[in-house]
């Protein structure tokens, strides 16, 4: 079994924003004409630019873009299960072969590390601390109010 490429936040971020602004039926001008009057001065050019990778988001664009897509910040930085960003259309999976879309597929947290999708979903949600990070650190960051976990969740 060969292993596949991890998939990159950067790349996903711009699948996703292209596959999310198809569903909503929209150009790459009314998307920017979205992002536009929720404050950001976007053209045309400027979702262009960034669906096909020569141009990158700040924070505030990606928050930016969740907003106006109506979507969570979670389905912009991971692909759905099973993800049309490696060819799927939701029929029965091999997860022995490194080109079927999968919740396994390696995604790439830092250049040292790749983790499975759905562990870095956990991770990005807040639910599960990374290998290597410290559990009791990465929960206190947590307001108290949220602090839900119970036995066994990590």
């Amino acid at each position: 079994m060969t292993q596949a490429e991890p998939l990159l936040p950067s790349k996903v971020v711009q699948q996703r924003v292209r596959e999310l602004r198809r569903a909503h039926d929209w150009t790459a001008e009314q998307l920017a004409a979205e992002m536009t009057k929720a404050g950001f001065s976007w053209g045309r050019q400027t979702v262009t630019n960034f669906e096909i990778g020569r141009r990158s988001l700040g924070i505030d664009e990606l928050i930016g873009l969740a907003v106006v897509l109506d979507v969570a910040l979670i389905h912009l930085l991971t692909p759905p299960y099973p993800s049309p960003l490696w060819g799927g259309n939701g029929d029965s999976r091999d997860p022995d072969d490194p080109n079927d879309p999968s919740d396994a597929a390696p995604y790439r947290i830092t250049p040292g590390q790749d983790v499975p999708v759905w562990r870095a979903r956990q991770f990005i949600r807040g639910w599960r601390p990374l290998p290597g990070q410290d559990a009791n650190q990465f929960f206190l960051q947590q307001p108290p109010h949220e602090r839900t976990r119970g036995e066994g969740d990590y």
